[in-house]
């Protein structure tokens, strides 16, 4: 739906900016309630009080998002225009069509190993706080806002860059050498001044790469109706 309700590269990157900080304040939620809630490790009780505020809160914002993800009547029209029954493929020949294309082969890969990464320096807040800097709950979420604060500040300024360059993929591949160079030292800091700076730089580095990820797969859609002929944003 992105890449057809956006149509320019204008459009794509003022939309995935004003996206950006809300996703962000969304990670900051995640991350910076359960250390609220879940005061003692040791009580279970406090996990099941956390699953049922994130369900509440969960229902709350796809209830709000639903306007806003529904298809207004003049991309309906759009899409039956372009898109005749005799012209569809099945999903499988769609799937080995896609992996034809080297620009979605490179984009899938790298943001296969961008949301393992970001995942897991996320599921090892917790860990460090407890184990290598002996500190308590309030630490964590000191922590997780450092790389939040960092994403936050980063975005907009990757977007300027962006819409100056005109180069989604450049912005893109930068950032993901920024996530590599900055998570090597998070390895050896053991103090806490450190590792929030160290997250702060490597918040940045996020913040870039997740401004870029609508955009540059809008392209890589661009890309499959160039090669192609038809478009078919499902199977990507």
């Amino acid at each position: 739906l992105f890449p057809d309700k956006f149509r320019s590269v204008k459009e794509r990157r003022l939309a995935t900016g004003v996206q950006t900080p809300i996703g962000i304040f969304g990670v900051a939620l995640g991350a910076l309630l359960p250390a609220i809630i879940v005061t003692d490790y040791e009580a279970a009780g406090l996990y099941v009080l956390m699953a049922g505020v994130f369900i509440i809160i969960g229902l709350i914002v796809l209830g709000i998002s639903i306007p806003g993800y529904r298809e207004n009547q003049e991309l309906i029209d759009r899409f039956l225009a372009k898109h005749g029954k005799e012209d569809r493929w099945s999903f499988f020949e769609a799937l080995k069509n896609s992996l034809k294309l080297k620009s979605f082969v490179v984009f899938i890969t790298t943001y296969t190993l961008y949301r393992c990464l970001v995942i897991s320096i996320q599921a090892s807040v917790p860990y460090v706080v407890e184990y290598v800097l002996a500190e308590g709950t309030i630490i964590q979420t000191i922590l997780s806002a450092g790389f939040l604060i960092g994403a936050l500040i980063s975005s907009p300024l990757w977007v300027i860059l962006a819409q100056k360059t005109n180069n989604n993929k450049r912005i893109l591949l930068i950032n993901s050498i920024l996530l590599t160079i900055f998570t090597v030292p998070l390895f050896f800091f053991n103090s806490v001044p450190l590792m929030f700076l160290g997250l702060i730089l490597w918040g940045a580095g996020l913040g870039g790469f997740w401004t870029m990820i609508s955009p540059v797969l809008a392209d890589v859609i661009d890309d499959s109706i160039v090669r192609f002929g038809k478009r078919d944003e499902g199977i990507y």
